[in-house]
């Protein structure tokens, strides 16, 4: 007869796995993140924090990740909750995985709770909690800096550096004043580059291939905010980085992130189109319909609703474009 304990940690087990089917067949990711919760929910039914400390705050650090990617997959209305659950569960996790008693668990965790911070920022539509939430996401991103330090632990700070530089990409569109957006835009590129110093695609393909596709992001969002006469190369170059993305995350491999680069790809060549005129403007923006229609193939109403509406968004706006352009050249 099993043990309690045994129980909880095949129910831990289970949760994992489900984490990574998720990933894998993200059709299905909803049921098995749902899975996933509910199994790690379960073990702490065992793993009590009276009974197994570390056990507990462990499983509750796996649960905070996986409320954060169901959060991910779901409509605005019900992410900002499992964000809020997330952010609640990281916490309650460093209660046992203090800095003095266990500084690099300590410093994990708080790196997960800077990503649920960030998230729940982007998700929050008032004024007061957004500027809060900022700035606690950038105090814990920068806590845990204070471990996983470039020189000892490389593989982390560059982890937490490509974060934060994902994070202040996506919080351009909060933040007021050209200027300011400007200064934290630069700052976004440069913390990615620092990542990409240490994630080389050799070393580290995955990792390198995400922090490639952040990158396109950011330089994407420079060309956006800076000046028209720079805004062409940044472009082409933030192209290339997605493109580069996809060479290592493929749709058999990786198909989430293959999808993203794929959505973030059409992005660039639709702004690299409404540069141009003529024919390249054709070419780039018939190559970003098609990016956006690849994207949809991963990203369905069903799996993942609110990317779904925003590449359905895109995908009508270079439609119009490309019929408005075939009416002037007829």
């Amino acid at each position: 007869m099993r043990s309690p304990q045994t129980w909880a940690a095949l129910q831990y087990d289970s949760g994992k796995a489900s984490v990574e089917i998720a990933r894998l067949q993200p059709q299905e990711g909803v049921r098995f993140i749902k899975e996933a919760v509910k199994a790690f929910r379960v073990s702490l039914e065992v793993r009590t924090r009276a009974a197994l400390p570390q056990d507990w705050a462990m499983t509750q650090n796996e649960l905070g990740k996986a409320l954060s990617d169901l959060a991910d997959r779901s409509d605005p209305s019900a992410a900002g909750l499992l964000e809020r659950e997330a952010v609640e569960v990281y916490r309650a996790a460093l209660q046992v995985r203090t800095r003095k008693a266990l500084p690099l668990e300590w410093a994990k965790t708080t790196g997960n709770l800077a990503n649920a911070l960030a998230a729940l920022c982007l998700r929050s539509d008032k004024d007061e909690e957004l500027e809060l939430l900022m700035k606690q996401a950038g105090e814990a991103y920068e806590s845990a800096t204070e471990v996983f330090t470039f020189e000892e632990y490389p593989q982390e700070w560059a982890a937490i550096q490509g974060n934060m530089g994902k994070f202040f990409v996506e919080l351009i569109p909060f933040i007021d004043g050209e200027g300011a957006q400007t200064t934290v835009i630069e700052t976004a590129v440069e913390a990615l580059q620092e990542a990409l110093k240490v994630f080389t695609r050799q070393a580290q393909p995955r990792r390198w291939a995400i922090m490639q596709l952040n990158l396109g992001n950011a330089l994407s969002t420079q060309a956006r905010l800076g000046e028209k006469a720079e805004a062409k190369p940044l472009l082409a170059e933030a192209e290339q980085a997605f493109r580069a993305a996809m060479e290592v995350c493929t749709r058999e491999a990786q198909p989430l992130e293959w999808a993203a680069a794929q959505y973030n790809l059409a992005g660039a060549l639709k702004s690299l189109g409404d540069l141009e005129t003529g024919e390249p403007q054709q070419e780039h923006w018939q190559a970003a319909e098609q990016a956006y229609k690849q994207a949809l193939e991963i990203y369905t109403l069903e799996s993942h609703p609110g990317n779904y509406q925003q590449m359905e968004k895109g995908l009508q706006s270079i439609q119009e474009r490309l019929q408005k352009s075939t009416k002037g050249l007829n």
